[in-house]
């Protein structure tokens, strides 16, 4: 590596007629030293003129301005190259070829003010070095903008209120300045204190609201520069500072008081800000005065004015605007001059003699006395009258008088009565006097005169005949009377006093009124078509006041109506009709009144879920509603030709049922039956999706839990019998399983269980004379476990044949007859079983095909509203088989084709659906949806593992779920999702999740299992082979193979 390194010259060097040497030495970092030397000579001759220079020039020197010029000493011969020693500078000065240093760009004093470099000179091989120092001047410079820091002031501010400072931008550093407003541009708003622009006024918020004002700053050396300022002007709210009443003029109101009331005039309200929305109020005073009151601004008379009582008001007044804040004017008063008006005569008393008018007063008898008086000065007599109810009461014999004092006139009427009053009709009837002058001033008083009560007797009962007919029995009500007084809470009796061999008289209720007595068949009565009975009384009050009666009554043929009796061998009514959702009896009998002979009516339902049988109303339909309802049951009778028609209105208790368990049959178990296989499948029917768990109960002889354990819906063994000691025995071990549910109405599900434990002789008994060895292991050439020895042949000649055995296991012996005898019964039950299994599946399926509705006919029973009554819940999957039809689930059809799915479906509602087999893809089915009006056909695939899935054509963009059937793809497509377009409408006429109950509930469907072999099989071998397959004892083994099926019964 090679350094360059240059040497300079630091200080004056003296050098001496003979040469110098300079040594210089280079050490690295380890320390090695090399040197070198040179010679200084003695130069006597000067390169410069000068070999250094001061300059000063001012900041303001222009570009290209001279600043120096460097001159070489006039003996150099050759090119004199010049460049600054430092050949890397930011110098403001450039360097010419000719040694001339001129301006290169702006100097600005205040940035830097002196310059030191130094200039160096080549010629040839000889440079030289010149010092020079370049001294910038400070020259003052004009300001270059002014700056207002607020423009902004609000109105009706004071004098010399501060509007904002004034700042100066300028190149010189702490320069001052001064501001004014130019003369050329004066300003009368604004002036100039210090560097404050202030008001010259208070200025108002109208037009303009903003100004422009001009500042002139100058600095100390005379420099100036102007600058224009718009002031904006914002608006403050000021409160209302005047208010008038229309058509008066000042604060005093002339006001006549013959004035009626009404409009005075509205209110003027003047606002420096012209506001023109305001919320003017009363005084309290003014409003507890009652004559004036404010609706929208304007001044209202509420009442006649009164000279004579007060001829001055005052009005007070104040009014809120409607700007920000809002402001209150100041009270304004008003002062109501009332001028005097010829005035109408008043009605100043009434006075009733004695307080109250007896209701039974005659006629033509003075009741009271009237004073009126007319208040003006001089007035003279007036009129007094009755006009409105003078056919009860008039005046008469009316005087009048001058009062002295004031002149007024008083008037003294004596009231009369020319009608009835009652205190019943009316306790205080009132009437209307006029009092009018001659010049036809008049006012009216409306008057109450109160009325006395006394005694009345009673009136006439009110009948209301129900109907009298030949067949009417002893009790049943004929009529009823009510009892009638114009006296208010009176008590009144009454008593039949004629025709008591036909009728009895007892009170329903003798404190309500009116007070009504039932007319009831008497014992003993017998009636004929047409006959007229005539019945008398009397009815009487607290004084004994006595009132009497006679009525008439025809026979007449009792019109039909039906009655729902409790049975129909009482004659007690079922006033309010409930039916239990498990109730195994009739809601009631139906019985028709008007009818002699019950058995010759026919009766008819003409709407409503029920029927009639032998006269009782029943379900026509098993009724699974999913809350408590009121079914409405429209019932029609026939008699002798006349037909009458009732409602009735039966409630529907819902029944939360428990879920129940399917028969279980016997389980059959080894000694060496190990805990890999489920020994048992439990089904229950849980129409109502309760969450349950499965509990072992014991009995008195066995612990199920010893040998037993719930796994889920399955019931499985802890280990062999042998193992946990669980011995066989002829007789079967007996427990029981529960179902124990939450939420449930009914009481917990118990299936009885018998377990019979076998050994290898009880299973597999020894022929003839033989006798049967259980060694619990295997022997050579016989069968697993048992041996067969000759009878009696002891223990130990078995083990001669087998000696291996001696020290495996003990002999268990027992006689022909003890081998034979259990093994045979036990086989002789399980087949007894299986056999009458079978029967009543294959009834039952029969049943079913028989009574399989048709499209149509599922279409027409729920248009009908009449539920299906082979309706199971979705979670009841295990009944689903794939291929077959299944009345459980109307909506699945393997061999509809697509045109006959979109031509049904075409015609129903939104969400309707059916299910068919892909002819394209075994395994595969196809989902017919309408939805938006068309009919969408998607695909259900089967995957590699038994699931189905379904594939959208449409909406989804992920994975859709898989289900373990097709039922519980239904149930969650049911609901509505955002996975698809569209959901399946269990209430569509198809398939009806909620209307179809009932036979499922009680009959339980076999199913295929879905991990065997898939063997067409013929028709005829369905049912046998699903038998055998449900009632396997191990319950996971299918027969899909006919031989295998055979052999599989042959066995059982």
């Amino acid at each position: 590596k090679t350094n360059v390194a240059e040497i300079y010259l630091t200080a004056d060097v003296a050098v001496e007629p003979r040469a110098t040497v300079v040594l210089i030495e280079a050490k690295d970092q380890a320390g090695h030293v090399a040197s070198s030397q040179f010679t200084l000579n003695q130069d006597t001759n000067s390169f410069f003129v000068e070999d250094t220079a001061e300059v000063t020039i001012p900041e303001n020197a222009p570009v290209g301005f001279l600043v120096y010029k460097v001159k070489p000493v006039e003996s150099l011969n050759g090119a004199i190259q010049f460049k600054w020693f430092d050949e890397v500078t930011d110098l403001p000065f450039t360097l010419h070829s000719d040694g001339r240093i001129t301006v290169a760009r702006a100097l600005d004093f205040e940035t830097q003010s002196v310059y030191i470099d130094q200039v160096k000179a080549d010629v040839e091989q000889v440079s030289g070095v010149f010092h020079i120092q370049i001294t910038v001047t400070d020259v003052n410079e004009q300001p270059t903008d002014v700056v207002l820091d607020n423009k902004v002031i609000q109105e009706q501010m004071p004098i010399n209120t501060v509007v904002g400072t004034l700042s100066t931008t300028d190149p010189d550093v702490e320069d001052r300045f001064t501001y004014s407003i130019p003369q050329d541009a004066p300003s009368a708003e604004f002036t100039i204190s210090g560097d404050k622009l202030v008001t010259k006024k208070p200025l108002t918020y109208v037009q303009p609201t903003t100004f422009t004002v001009t500042v002139v700053s100058t600095d100390s050396g005379d420099l100036s520069i102007r600058r224009q300022f718009t002031i904006t002007l914002v608006n403050i709210n000021q409160k209302p500072d005047g208010i008038n009443v229309q058509g008066f003029v000042g604060t005093t109101l002339t006001l006549s008081e013959d004035k009626p009331a009404g409009l005075v005039g509205a209110l003027v309200v003047s606002d420096p800000d012209g506001d023109t929305e305001f919320d003017c109020v009363l005084s309290r005073a003014t409003i507890d005065a009652g004559f004036f009151g404010l609706t929208d601004n304007q001044l209202i008379l509420l009442k006649n004015l009164d000279f004579e009582t007060e001829d001055e008001l005052e009005v007070a007044v104040r009014c809120t605007d409607n700007g920000s804040p809002a402001l209150t004017s100041d009270t304004v008063f008003f002062t109501v001059e009332v001028l005097d008006a010829d005035d109408a005569p008043t009605v100043t008393s009434f006075v009733v003699a004695g307080g109250e008018i007896p209701e039974n007063t005659p006629t033509n008898t003075k009741v009271g006395e009237i004073t009126a008086v007319d208040s003006d000065k001089g007035a003279t007599k007036f009129d007094l009258s009755v006009t409105v109810n003078n056919a009860v009461f008039q005046i008469r014999s009316v005087v009048c008088n001058q009062e002295p004092s004031d002149l007024s006139q008083t008037c003294v009427g004596q009231v009369f009565l020319v009608g009835g009053v009652d205190f019943e009709t009316n306790a205080a009837p009132t009437f209307t006097v006029t009092a009018a002058t001659a010049n036809g001033l008049s006012s009216d008083s409306v008057l109450t005169a109160p009325v006395a009560d006394e005694n009345d007797p009673p009136a006439k009962p009110v009948f209301e005949v129900f109907g009298l007919y030949p067949d009417s029995m002893p009790g049943d009500t004929v009529a009823s009377l009510s009892l009638v007084d114009e006296d208010a809470e009176d008590t009144l009796t009454a008593v039949l006093t004629s025709g008591t061999d036909f009728f009895t008289f007892s009170p329903r209720n003798r404190r309500a009124v009116p007070v009504i007595y039932d007319l009831t068949v008497a014992e003993g009565a017998s009636f004929t078509l047409g006959q007229d009975i005539t019945f008398g009384g009397r009815v009487t009050d607290s004084t004994n006041a006595v009132s009497t009666f006679s009525e008439t009554i025809t026979v007449t043929k009792r019109p039909l109506s039906i009655q729902l009796r409790t049975s129909c061998t009482a004659a007690t009514i079922q006033n309010a009709p409930r039916f239990t959702e498990l109730q195994a009896t009739p809601v009631g009998c139906l019985y028709v009144l008007g009818a002699s002979n019950q058995n010759d009516v026919s009766f008819a339902i003409a709407s409503g879920p029920f029927t009639v049988v032998n006269r009782n109303l029943v379900p026509a339909i098993q009724l699974y509603p999913s809350s408590d309802l009121s079914v409405e049951v429209e019932v029609t009778a026939t008699y002798e030709s006349e037909t009458v028609t009732k409602t009735f209105t039966v409630d529907i208790t819902h029944v939360i049922e428990a879920p129940s368990f399917s028969e279980a049959s016997p389980l059959v178990i080894r000694l060496d039956d190990d805990a890999s296989g489920n020994k048992h499948r439990f089904r229950l029917n849980n129409p109502n999706n309760l969450a349950f768990d499965l509990t072992l109960t014991p009995t008195s002889d066995f612990n199920p839990t010893t040998l037993f354990e719930i796994s889920g819906d399955r019931l499985r063994l802890k280990g062999t019998p042998r193992e946990l000691q669980v011995a066989p025995r002829d007789a079967a071990y007996t427990f029981s399983v529960t179902a124990v549910a939450q939420g449930a109405d009914t009481p917990n599900s118990v299936l009885p269980i018998n377990v019979f434990i076998t050994d290898e002789c009880m299973k597999f008994p020894c022929a003839n004379n033989e006798m049967c060895a259980d060694f619990g292991v295997s022997a050579p050439d016989t069968d697993p476990a048992r041996l067969c020895c000759a009878e009696g042949t002891d223990n130990e000649a078995c083990f001669v044949h087998f000696p291996q055995l001696q020290t495996s296991a003990s002999i268990n012996r027992s006689n022909k007859s003890a081998g034979l005898a259990v093994p045979a019964i036990i086989g002789i039950v399980v087949a007894a079983l299986i056999l009458i299994a079978f029967v009543v599946l294959v009834a039952i399926i029969l049943m079913r095909r028989r009574d399989q509705p048709s499209f149509d006919d599922i279409e027409a029973t729920w248009q009908a509203q009449q539920e299906n009554p082979t309706f199971v819940k979705p979670g009841m999957v295990d009944d689903f088989e794939p291929g077959l039809s299944n009345p459980i689930y109307g909506w699945y059809h393997p061999d509809m084709s697509r045109q006959e799915c979109t031509d049904y479906l075409s015609q129903q509602g939104e969400g309707s659906f059916a299910i068919r087999d892909s002819k394209a893809t075994p395994g595969w089915h196809m989902l017919g949806v309408k939805t938006r009006n068309t009919v969408v056909h998607d695909k259900i695939k089967m995957e590699d593992d038994g699931t189905y899935a379904l594939l959208p054509s449409a909406g989804a963009t992920g994975q859709q779920p898989r289900f373990q059937s097709i039922p519980e793809l239904v149930e969650h497509y049911a609901a509505r999702t955002e996975e698809v377009p569209y959901h399946l409408a269990l209430d569509n006429p198809m398939y009806d999740n909620h209307q179809m109950h009932g036979e499922a509930r009680r009959a339980e469907l076999i199913s295929n299992d879905p991990s065997a072999p898939m063997v067409p099989l013929k028709e005829r071998h369905h049912g046998a082979v699903q038998t055998v397959a449900q009632y396997h004892e191990d319950g996971e083994d299918i027969y899909t193979n006919t031989e295998q099926a055979k052999e599989a019964i042959s066995e059982a």
